[in-house]
């Protein structure tokens, strides 16, 4: 195709912070970079308060993103809410931005 995924993370240097995870997609027939609203995708299918841990897997059929989610892991550092009991792999649909679970 001729699209490109790409996931950043970022985290400040000698901090104990958690890592800021992006997705972008590159067009090189554009040749414009879009990052994916993946985080308001995930807070209208699995709540506002939800603590998850994703990752890009890749493209899907129909040109759909493939996202996985999983629990984070435990921390007594702060009380956690978890709504992801196992891994998932969502499909998010770049035209409409819809999430909708992908089948295994």
């Amino acid at each position: 195709g001729s699209q490109l995924l790409v996931e950043v993370g970022v985290w400040g240097y000698d901090r104990d912070a958690d890592v800021v995870k992006s997705a972008l997609a590159l067009d090189s027939t554009t040749r414009q970079v879009h990052e994916l609203p993946l985080a308001d995708a995930f807070e209208r299918v699995l709540g506002k308060d939800c603590e998850y841990d994703s990752s890009i897997v890749g493209w899907s059929s129909d040109d759909s993103v493939l996202v996985r989610v999983a629990k984070t892991p435990a921390t007594t550092r702060y009380n956690q809410t978890f709504c992801v009991d196992k891994p998932t792999v969502y499909a998010f649909n770049l035209q409409s931005g819809n999430l909708q679970r992908s089948a295994p």
